[in-house]
């Protein structure tokens, strides 16, 4: 199967300040606004879309994970751009899983995880 991208879709309560969040967070671009949805070009040619929901709960089984080299550079400007923004997790190496990383709340309560893998081949298909 040959896919061209990639989108993953989150329900929201309030489109415009989920969206005023991670347009100040991370900087993503807004490529499509229909209206109750947006979808955001993310790094790496996926994407992320953010839809109006009434009545909806947050799973705690839900992460949305950006991966990057550069954990503190990225969880300081996180800071910087949204003052106030809630840390679930201070950057720190998890030994288990061979991974540096950090977790932040946007507005509705998704859990963000920062991280960069210690391990060269983890992005490698194995047979």
């Amino acid at each position: 199967m040959k896919f061209d991208s990639q989108i993953i879709f989150l329900s929201v309560k309030d489109l415009e300040e989920t969206s005023s969040f991670y347009e100040k967070a991370f900087e993503f671009q807004l490529t499509l606004d229909q209206g109750p949805c947006r979808i955001y070009k993310t790094p790496a040619d996926t994407f992320i879309g953010f839809c109006r929901k009434e009545n909806f709960r947050v799973s705690d089984n839900a992460v949305i994970t950006f991966v990057t080299q550069e954990v503190d550079a990225v969880f300081q400007q996180l800071k910087k751009n949204i003052p106030g923004i809630v840390i679930a997790k201070e950057p720190a190496y998890n030994e288990q899983f061979k991974i540096y990383n950090c977790f932040v709340k946007d507005p509705d309560g998704y859990l963000i995880e920062i991280q960069r893998f210690d391990t060269e081949d983890w992005d490698k298909v194995t047979e």
